[in-house]
């Protein structure tokens, strides 16, 4: 039984070196070529000459060549490499957006997405999915349209962000020029689409993106106050990430950003969001950050669909929402302990276009003391409660018919009336009183 088993085991041995010498020689040539190849290119990058289509196809597996820059996928091609064989780009994956090539390449011929100017224009159609490919400053690209496209993709030449003193810890509109043309902070390039603000810097001048034409602006964590001004005008963004440890946003940071319409705020440094700072936006996409005061006319005419009073807030000043005439949604948040915090709501602060559902102050866990001349403008349906230890202004509320006070004895009568008075407005707010 034993010696039978020992027959096949030695069968089998047999027929698996039978198969193995038959397709050994190309086997292990194929797979020695492209383990030196990974390896050469890997982390040695002692790779040197020119790179094919499947040497790309190798990069691809390697994180240090291929990853992702605020959701574009970007390929650096190793240092080391000399030159790039026709066709090297022709069938790159869908993710690529973004390619970055070494110093080391002298020369850029457009045959790098085909042999012949038919192949060429078919795969740069083809590859329109790119954005941009970036060469070394020192690199000559050859294009006999004396352009510099291949097809719809633009080549830019690259300036490699270092951090040394000469840039000190203060952003300026003028480093804009030169951050754009470093794919890591700037993936699309000079043209537009997403800058992304390096983390060596903590500040940053007023007015410093009032003329740039990117997007998307994603701004250093280690920055504590945006500057009054800083995007006031531009039509341009449609987009910011605020900085985390953000507390203060100033004086018309983002005023008539007529396209901005989405903004990530901090999650809980924010403390100031100051005058007219979201005036005349289009935030539709955009929901109201935990702060603890909004500023005179913040968010006066923008196109913020929610108003949610975070817990934290305690000061609403003047005309805050005045004009957010698409508002579907008021409601005041309330801390852990089921408090509303808000001291004072100022004059027309809340003159919003009724929600349908009406609103509503909570009779129990208010502490506001102060609600001022026409801080609402109408409530259509329901009713509105008003805390016992509240204390209003005259003329707090517009005449409504629709209005039911739920504490008819706490009002002054004037509190109901459409009296109207003559108000020290916002320069935004450009209405009659």
């Amino acid at each position: 039984m034993n010696n039978k088993k020992t027959k096949i085991r030695f069968m089998s041995k047999l027929v698996s070196i039978a198969i193995l010498g038959a397709i050994l020689p190309t086997t292990m040539q194929y797979f020695n070529k492209d383990i030196n190849k990974v390896y050469a290119i890997g982390p040695k990058e002692e790779f040197s000459g020119e790179l094919d289509s499947s040497g790309i196809e190798i990069i691809f597996l390697n994180p240090k060549y291929f990853y992702f820059v605020d959701g574009y996928g970007v390929l650096y091609v190793p240092y080391g490499v000399t030159s790039l064989a026709p066709g090297t780009l022709a069938n790159l994956p869908a993710n690529v957006k973004v390619v970055v090539l070494p110093g080391t390449i002298k020369n850029l011929n457009a045959n790098i997405f085909g042999n012949n100017e038919e192949e060429i224009k078919n795969n740069t159609i083809k590859n329109r999915k790119i954005d941009n490919i970036f060469i070394h400053p020192d690199c000559r690209f050859e294009n006999a349209s004396g352009t510099n496209q291949i097809g719809d993709i633009k080549v830019n030449k690259y300036y490699k962000f270092t951090w040394d003193e000469r840039y000190g810890t203060t952003f300026t509109a003028p480093l804009i020029n030169t951050i754009a043309l470093d794919p890591k902070y700037a993936p699309k390039g000079p043209a537009g689409g997403t800058i992304i603000i390096p983390n060596n810097f903590t500040s940053i001048d007023p007015g410093t993106f009032q003329n740039c034409n990117f997007e998307k602006i994603k701004f250093s964590d280690n920055i504590t106050n945006l500057p009054e001004n800083l995007c006031n005008g531009n039509n341009n963004v449609k987009c910011v990430i605020l900085p985390e440890k953000c507390t203060k946003i100033g004086k018309g940071c983002f005023k008539d950003c007529e396209n901005l319409e989405q903004v990530v705020f901090p999650t809980s440094s924010l403390t100031l969001i100051d005058d007219e700072a979201f005036a005349h936006c289009n935030l539709s996409e955009t929901e109201l950050p935990s702060a603890t005061v909004f500023g005179k006319a913040a968010f006066a005419y923008s196109k913020i669909k929610n108003i949610i009073i975070p817990p934290a807030c305690v000061h609403i000043d003047n005309f805050c929402f005045f004009g957010c005439d698409n508002v579907n949604c008021l409601e005041f948040g309330k801390d852990e302990n089921g408090f509303c915090n808000l001291r004072f709501i100022g004059d027309k602060a809340l003159a919003v276009d009724a929600p349908n559902r009406g609103i509503k102050i909570d009779d129990a866990g208010w502490h506001i003391e102060y609600i001022s001349q026409l801080a609402f403008k109408k409530v259509q349906d329901g009713l509105l409660k008003i805390p016992l230890k509240c204390t209003f202004s005259e003329f707090a509320f517009d005449k409504d018919e629709s209005i039911k006070p739920f504490l008819s004895n706490s009002f002054d009568k004037k509190i109901l009336t459409s009296t109207k008075f003559i108000y020290s407005e916002p320069a935004c707010v450009k209405t009659a009183p």
